[in-house]
């Protein structure tokens, strides 16, 4: 995976300081305990 411009850009002025980036991840279970996904959008 390639580092969005956006990340280029402030990692051009930070050099190597960390840099936060905050996500999120979900697992979502059905009522019977099944993991329930999503591929490619659909």
């Amino acid at each position: 995976m390639s580092m969005s411009l956006y990340y280029k850009k402030i990692r051009e002025q930070l050099g190597h300081e960390l840099i936060f980036m905050p996500s999120v991840a979900a697992i979502i279970k059905n009522k019977q305990g099944d993991i329930l996904s999503r591929i490619n959008g659909q």
